[in-house]
């Protein structure tokens, strides 16, 4: 006959328990982080926001006049799902930052390069394949998002700017973000 208390399912029990019992007061930590965020502790949230939004850009690639730099952030294939970012190549000449293509995944690789967005002198797509331009949006919208004050021309095209031809979807967005007097004084 079993005894109670001393089989394999009173012992996982035990385990089970054991981990509970450790893992009930780092969700009490958790819980009472977000229930004072939410109720407005501004401290912790400000803190928490500063963190994650501060600018970890690299000022080297415009404040370097000397050096030519050339930044492959994007080599994909226009299939998704091979773990690259589709074409994107970065060059920083004589402190300006010159873009060719903004494929799929480009701005995401240029972020976690340090490259300061902000300060891209010219997008060029250099032929209207999708993989060459599918991030263009994300690139626009992303100097807007993170305070781009200044206007900013449309990326420049095999046939002139893609903003006027290819991209009218773009185009109204160009426009808003381009004229609003409350984005510029942000």
């Amino acid at each position: 006959m079993h005894e109670e208390g001393n089989g394999p399912a009173t012992a996982r029990l035990a385990r089970v328990t054991r981990a509970e019992r450790i893992a009930r007061p780092l969700k009490l930590v958790l819980a009472a982080l977000v229930i004072a965020s939410l109720l407005g502790c501004s401290k912790v949230r400000d803190a928490y926001l500063d963190h994650k939004l501060r600018d970890r850009s690299d000022p080297t690639f415009v404040s370097d006049k000397e050096t030519l730099r050339v930044l492959l952030c994007g080599t994909g294939t226009p299939q998704g799902g091979t773990g690259r970012a589709q074409a994107c190549t970065l060059v920083a000449a004589g402190g300006m930052l010159f873009l060719f293509d903004a494929g799929e995944g480009a701005t995401a690789n240029l972020t976690r390069y340090g490259v300061p967005l902000n300060d891209l002198n010219r997008v060029f797509v250099t032929h209207w394949h999708s993989d060459h331009f599918n991030g263009l949006a994300t690139l626009i919208n992303h100097g807007w998002v993170w305070g781009r004050r200044a206007s900013r021309r449309p990326p420049m095209g095999a046939h002139g700017d893609a903003a006027g031809s290819t991209q009218p979807a773009c185009r109204p967005d160009f426009r808003f973000c381009n004229r609003s007097s409350a984005l510029r004084n942000l």
